[in-house]
């Protein structure tokens, strides 16, 4: 892991599970077989809730560009995550962080958000009518949420 040495007066950032299960990689080994096409309907329907496909347009080139992506590249990266474990690392941070959940995320549902936050001493748990690819669903929400928690802490 890299340490940076720097000062930080806030930390925003987006959570990972920290569970895998067989299920997950099993699908992995099919997506490097068959490509992405395989997992699309199932990876569209629980991060990119219907509830936010208001902006068709927004949402098509979302899809195709995770169809786009390099089977082997994905699950390679998908792997290194699912073997990172920063719990450790997280109860250590003292500086002000934020932890935004989406209430329409499927893939890390916003319980899961809160449960690291609260494992983080002094995190904010900010939840928002967003999906696991809220960046890309609701970036205004996104935007305004950071841009509030940065005032709040000097930053």
């Amino acid at each position: 892991m890299q340490t940076f040495t720097g000062t930080y007066t806030a930390i925003v950032t987006p959570f990972k599970n920290g569970k895998v299960d067989e299920h997950a990689f099993e699908r992995l080994i099919k997506i490097e077989a068959a490509g992405m096409a395989f997992a699309v309907a199932d990876s569209m329907q629980n991060g990119y809730a219907p509830e936010l496909r208001g902006d068709n347009a927004r949402f098509e080139q979302y899809r195709a560009r995770w169809l786009g992506n390099d089977p082997a590249s994905y699950a390679t990266i998908w792997r290194m995550l699912a073997d990172l474990d920063m719990q450790d690392e997280l109860t250590r941070l003292r500086c002000p962080v934020l932890a935004i959940g989406g209430s329409l995320d499927r893939v890390r549902p916003p319980a899961l958000v809160q449960a690291l936050a609260n494992a983080i001493p002094g995190a904010r748990y900010v939840e928002i009518p967003s999906g696991h690819y809220m960046s890309v669903q609701t970036p205004d929400l996104v935007s305004d949420c950071i841009d509030e928690f940065l005032r709040t802490v000097g930053a």
